[in-house]
């Protein structure tokens, strides 16, 4: 990979957690804008911390030369918790397709009132035809989508606060309410843990083939800066316009408001945002059915079409359940992963002093 400055790091870092829930509204409201004003905070800690473990994972990678998951997390390579948790991770990374597929189809039947049962198919197809010829280009894709949703989103909110003043964010919601996350201590700490658990294979061979270690420090610290102005924004606007706040893509609705062209312009980086999210998740499935069953390049692309079509099936569940359900438990998981590599990062930094 060529070098890039902390510039691109830093979209590429933020572009690793933006897909169908969290630019659509609907992944920030279950896990943050549920619990009003106290939510806002776990937003900050749980992004916050999204920035300190991603550089965590830069030290260790650079440190080690390492640039799978296991090798991250397991620096000792215990097999079996290693194969445990690489399994697990594959099936967190088919779940983020799913929910990908499940968004873009929801996104287009609101937005041009396309059927679901279509729509998915067609965004199958075509991810699986660009998965199975490579995946080339994805910095420069992010270069282009992370900036023009950040402005967008911050353009968006500042229209509704001229428009309608600051929003009174009120103790909680009552909307989202979610049995799986508890309190908004709880939302944030699970929130943080499968945001890691799902990016640490996508983060680590991007910083492991760096020279420069400073420059994409830089470059987490901008990316996670970008997340929390997006995210910030976001919920602005959904709260400003509280008939948003029940819709299965608040976000979408709340700017409904200023015309369709509007609409339209947001549903279109959306739906790209959504796109480059399920097309690095499945490229990087099928990488990992590849190294994992030694397969050939046929065998590959026939996994890749193999997953194409369970996502098909699986995102028929709908978008609004598939996000209240995977992400917290697969959040219960991803506990053990924060802890695994706080302590190998602790261990190389003593090692090193």
């Amino acid at each position: 990979m060529k070098k890039i400055n902390f510039l691109t790091f830093g979209f590429i870092f933020a572009g690793c957690f933006l897909g169908a829930g969290y630019l659509s509204g609907n992944e920030l409201m279950q896990f943050f804008g549920d619990f009003g004003t106290k939510g806002i905070w776990g937003l900050v800690l749980s992004i916050s911390l999204i920035g300190a473990f991603g550089i965590m994972i830069l030290f260790i990678a650079k440190k080690t030369g390492a640039e799978k998951f296991e090798d991250i997390v397991f620096p000792n390579r215990n097999k079996i918790l290693s194969s445990f948790f690489g399994v697990l991770q594959a099936v967190l990374v088919f779940a983020i397709i799913v929910i990908m597929v499940a968004g873009a189809s929801q996104l287009l039947f609101d937005a041009v009132h396309l059927r679901p049962v279509i729509t998915a198919a067609v965004f199958c197809v075509v991810t699986a035809i660009i998965a199975c010829t490579g995946l080339g280009g994805i910095s420069k894709f992010f270069s282009l989508l992370v900036p023009a949703v950040a402005l967008f989103t911050v353009i968006a909110a500042a229209a509704l606060i001229i428009k309608n003043g600051m929003p009174t964010i009120p103790n909680t919601t009552d909307l989202f309410v979610n049995e799986l996350l508890g309190n908004w201590v709880f939302a944030a700490v699970t929130y943080l843990s499968y945001s890691i658990f799902s990016s640490v294979g996508m983060i680590s061979p991007l910083i492991s083939r760096q020279k420069n270690r400073r420059t994409y420090i830089y470059g987490t610290l901008f990316g996670t800066a970008l997340l929390l102005l997006i995210a910030v924004s976001i919920l602005l606007a959904v709260f400003i316009v509280p008939e948003s706040l029940s819709a299965e893509l608040p976000m979408f609705a709340a700017i409904g408001g200023f015309g369709k062209a509007f609409s339209y312009i947001y549903a279109v980086l959306l739906f790209g945002g959504m796109f480059g999210t399920a097309l690095t998740s499945l490229v990087s499935l099928s990488n990992y059915a590849r190294l994992k069953f030694n397969l050939t390049n046929g065998k590959t692309i026939a996994a890749t079409v193999v997953f194409s079509v369970a996502a098909y099936m699986a995102s028929l569940f709908g978008f609004d359940k598939l996000i209240g359900t995977v992400y917290p438990l697969f959040g219960y998981f991803g506990i053990l992963i924060l802890a695994l590599i706080l302590i190998n990062f602790i261990k190389l930094v003593v090692k090193k002093s």
